[in-house]
């Protein structure tokens, strides 16, 4: 599912095609196809034919359009299963890895992630993350 969300933000022109409300049985199916191909996911496989069901089952449904959000959550719930914390980094230049070891070792050690949790650090650079304004320093949405 992650590659699957990560052929979304790869390609801009996947999401206006999976909006389009004419889309026939063909083309949904050719669709699965070619997501699945892109995605490297054996459709052989017991995970593959897992995703080509959910796939098959959301064109069904004319819910392709919202594979992008669905594989999102789907991975966090994945994470959450597996006793992954994540820790998300947004700065406004691309971090070190000297200094995204310190972070995560002072976080690692903190309540915040709990005994046999695992700490997975997701990074993130905004280079407009902060404004200036009369009133000051405020943070902005990336």
């Amino acid at each position: 599912m992650a590659s699957l969300s990560a052929s979304f933000k790869s390609d801009a022109k996947l999401s206006s095609i999976l909006l389009a409300p004419t889309l026939s049985a063909s083309d949904k199916s050719g669709i699965i196809s070619e997501l699945m191909k892109s995605a490297s996911i054996n459709a052989s496989s017991k995970e593959g034919s897992t995703v080509k069901n959910f796939l098959e089952t959301l064109a069904e449904n004319n819910r392709l359009n919202q594979l992008e959000g669905a594989a999102d959550k789907f991975g966090e719930l994945m994470s959450a299963s597996r006793g992954e914390v994540e820790l998300k980094v947004t700065s406004a230049q691309p971090l070190d890895q000297k200094v995204l070891k310190q972070l995560e070792g002072a976080v690692g050690k903190s309540r915040f992630v709990g005994q046999g949790k695992k700490l997975k650090v997701v990074t993130k650079v905004c280079r407009f993350c902060w404004k200036m304004d009369l009133s000051g320093v405020e943070e902005t949405d990336c």
